[in-house]
C-alpha cells in the first residue's frame, strides 16, 4: 500500500481509477428523515427503538469530515472514505 506523508491534492487520481474527491459543504444542507433512518440504520441503531438516539446519526450527517480523512470515488463511482 502507498503511504502519504500529506493527504492527496484534491482531484488526484490515487491509483486504479479512485479519484479524492474535493468537501463541498453547504450551510443550508438539512438531511430529511429517511438519510437519518438510514443512517442510523447502517450505524446499527433501529430507527424505531432507538428514536432518543436518531440526533447521533443526524449529527454524523451534518459533520464535516476530520483530517486526514478524504472521500474518494471508484471509476464505477462508488463512494468511500479513507484516511490518508
Amino acid at each position: 500500500p502507498t503511504e502519504y506523508s500529506t493527504p492527496p491534492v484534491t482531484g488526484t487520481a490515487v491509483g486504479d481509477g479512485i479519484t479524492v474527491l474535493e468537501e463541498h459543504l453547504d450551510n443550508n444542507f438539512e438531511p430529511t428523515e429517511d438519510d437519518i433512518d438510514e443512517y442510523a440504520e447502517w450505524l446499527g441503531l433501529d430507527p424505531d427503538a432507538d428514536g432518543d438516539l436518531l440526533w447521533i446519526a443526524r449529527e454524523g450527517l451534518l459533520a464535516p469530515l476530520q483530517d486526514p480523512w478524504r472521500a474518494c470515488e471508484t471509476p464505477d463511482h462508488e463512494l468511500f472514505y479513507f484516511n490518508f
